[in-house]
């Protein structure tokens, strides 16, 4: 005979797996404030129902602008829209804008939204390469990559919290399907035309973090094509390309891989020049997918969820550089875990002959190894992340290495990180993937030479 507890046990499970499959399907950011008062301690009570659509930092060093999007990819209000692209117009000098996209068990009230701005935003700029000459603009893409249930039993909450998992799918079918649309298309080609409009200095860097990189990708990829092949050419077939980012960051992306594998195609195609001169190329990436080893979300967890979704479908084969491949392994794999379209792997190097970062003697800045990634490019795509050494001061030394996959020599690289730097799914915020992320923007862009810092 079941007991009581054991019945109500099953019940809360029940509960607790259908309620996973929903949202609580509101907006979040409601106040007009500018100053978002509950923001600025990573632990702070984030399920307040009414936060601002805007923080600025208490220093005045940058701002953070909210755009949120319902359950069928449509605003919640346009108007976060057209603010949040007019406070890039009205910016006094060159803007650096980072539009970022989170991922799943996120949300724009999640503590994901702290680490952006503190450990990301808040970086770049007290930067010494940009305080003295650009303004720092964030712009926060909120959707449902979680579920809100604030308001449900104690008990329940804790239900759903172990039935999180069993989330994965239903929020991955919103982002690819919903989502990642017309709205969020609109909304990031018009904040970087903005900012291009605003001054040709600015810099525009687009961030998709899990889900939130399959939103990015299938948001922009496609347009981003039609730009690129709708552009007019002068007079002699030369052409001035205006590329709607410098740099498409794809972090732990939750993507299948076929999307990366029809950009590569793309690109392979469909050479990219600007006066007969390639301004992006294998040497140049535009898109940079970054997988850690250690992300068993999209490894294991997508290939078992999307192998089941994709049994009884029909597939093709390919020819891949003398291999055959099936066309089932891009519907089942992300562009991190496929072999096929790995491009790059980080592999540590010898401190030797390394420029000197930090002063001997001096105590340890972590500024110091992001400035100095951000400063110059390194050759054969050498960088430096934070010391690990017992006395704090000596960092270590890394190599993006090039694998020389020749079915994937094209601006759209695709880099294995190993746990070292990023330990799993969510750590895309350390202090190490940050400076990641400032060499890569440095790689991508080798001729841009920031003003010399004021002394």
């Amino acid at each position: 005979m079941k007991t009581p507890y054991r019945s109500l046990g099953f019940i809360v499970l029940a509960v607790a797996l259908l309620w996973s499959g929903c949202v609580f399907n509101r907006q979040q950011r409601e106040d007009k404030d500018p100053q978002d008062r509950k923001f600025g301690d990573e632990h702070a009570d984030f399920s307040a129902n009414h936060f601002s659509e805007r923080y600025a930092d208490e220093r005045g060093s940058f701002s953070t602008s909210y755009i949120e999007f319902d359950e069928q990819g449509d605003f919640w209000d346009r108007r976060q829209f057209t603010r949040a692209v007019e406070s890039i117009r009205h910016c006094r000098k060159p803007v650096i804008l980072v539009i970022y996209a989170h991922g799943w068990e996120n949300h724009s009230q999640s503590d994901d939204v702290w680490r952006f701005n503190q450990r990301l935003l808040r970086k770049i700029a007290d930067s010494k390469e940009v305080r003295d000459h650009f303004e720092v603009r964030g712009v926060y893409i909120g959707w449902n990559g979680k579920r809100l249930h604030t308001h449900a039993p104690e008990l329940v909450r804790h239900a759903i919290d172990l039935a999180q998992p069993f989330t994965f799918y239903g929020r991955k079918n919103a982002a690819s399907q919903r989502v990642a649309d017309t709205a969020v298309t609109e909304t990031i080609f018009s904040l970087s035309m903005a900012a291009r409009e605003q001054n040709r200095e600015s810099k525009v860097i687009m961030i998709g973090h899990s889900f939130g990189a399959l939103v990015m990708e299938r948001a922009v990829t496609q347009a981003m094509i039609g730009a690129l092949m709708f552009q007019e050419g002068k007079a002699g077939g030369t052409r001035t390309v205006i590329m709607p980012a410098d740099l498409i960051l794809l972090l732990n992306s939750a993507a299948e891989s076929i999307y990366a594998k029809l950009m590569i195609d793309f690109f392979h195609a469909h050479p990219q020049q600007q006066n007969g001169v390639e301004f992006i190329g294998p040497d140049r990436p535009m898109i940079v997918s970054m997988t850690s080893r250690a992300d068993w979300a999209t490894g294991w967890l997508f290939g078992v969820g999307t192998g089941i979704s994709n049994s009884l479908a029909v597939f093709r084969d390919y020819q891949v550089d003398g291999q055959t491949i099936d066309q089932r392994h891009f519907l089942t794999h992300t562009a991190g875990h496929s072999n096929v379209l790995l491009s790059h792997d980080i592999v540590p190097v010898e401190p030797t002959n390394q420029p000197p970062l930090i002063n001997v003697g001096s105590t340890f800045d972590q500024s110091q190894v992001f400035d100095a990634n951000l400063r110059s490019p390194k050759s054969g795509g050498v960088f430096a992340t934070e010391p690990a050494t017992p006395d704090g001061k000596t960092p270590r030394w890394w190599r993006i290495k090039s694998l020389g996959n020749a079915n994937n020599h094209t601006p759209y690289w695709v880099v294995r990180v190993p746990g070292e730097i990023c330990r799993g799914h969510t750590d895309v915020w350390n202090p190490n993937m940050v400076d990641l992320m400032a060499a890569v923007f440095r790689i991508a862009q080798p001729q841009v030479r920031l003003p010399a810092t004021k002394m």
